[in-house]
């Protein structure tokens, strides 16, 4: 069995096999090699660290994602930085979500489904970090773009997003290896993006159902954790 080696060599960097991984990992990781993926992601057994991988050529890879908040402490720069930023980059966040994000009534949790986990909703400094998505970084608030041009030549299709639409919406929040993100078409239905095999799904708000006080308490939703 072919051994992987954690790439956080920093404060992990230890090899392990398949067979370590836990069942839902190891299944995924059988399939992915099955059909010669390149871009998934896995658990590191050692650490618990998500790490990208490539099952064509047996690679890992640091994946500077939703969950590997092991970071060096930064400055915090202001809205009005972030702002310019995002401008210059020609990334216009929907105005009433802007102004929500920026308020005292910006709360970072939001219920999607009924009994299911609630989604985490980034604030701007959160938008405004760059990852890394298959050795190509990116600001998160278009991490949607990495994933399409990961899914590239692939046999990928969904019935409401070409990829080249899919790499123009913006993520705003995520759970697990979810990407919840704004329907670019409109700016206003929310969709998932599910990292691990790429599938789309629709909910059933849309993204006034965020920040409309009075829509706030969905029938559905459930109090922060």
């Amino acid at each position: 069995m072919k051994e992987i080696t954690c790439p956080y060599a920093a404060d992990c960097g230890q090899t392990f096999t398949a067979n370590e991984l836990s069942k839902r990992d190891r299944e995924f990781l059988r399939y992915a090699s099955d059909k010669k993926m390149t871009f998934m992601f896995i658990y590191c057994p050692k650490c618990a660290r998500r790490i990208q991988f490539d099952a064509t050529l047996w690679k890992a890879s640091a994946s500077e994602g939703f969950n590997n908040s092991a970071r060096s402490p930064k400055k915090q720069k202001t809205p009005k930085q972030l702002l310019s930023r995002l401008k210059k980059l020609k990334i216009d966040i929907p105005i009433a979500y802007l102004d929500y994000l920026l308020s005292d009534k910006f709360r970072d949790r939001i219920s999607i489904f009924k009994d299911k986990s609630d989604f985490c909703l980034y604030s701007l400094e959160e938008l405004c970090e760059i990852i890394n998505i298959d050795g190509v970084k990116y600001y998160r608030i278009r991490e949607l773009k990495g994933y399409a041009n990961a899914l590239k030549g692939l046999s990928w299709s969904d019935k409401n997003f070409a990829l080249s639409e899919l790499a123009e919406c913006l993520s705003i929040g995520y759970e697990n290896e979810k990407v919840l993100f704004i329907d670019n078409s409109d700016n206003s239905a929310l969709y998932i993006f599910h990292i691990d095999g790429g599938d789309i799904e629709k909910t059933d708000i849309m993204l006034k159902d965020i920040y409309d006080c009075n829509q706030r308490s969905l029938k559905n939703a459930k109090p922060p954790r």
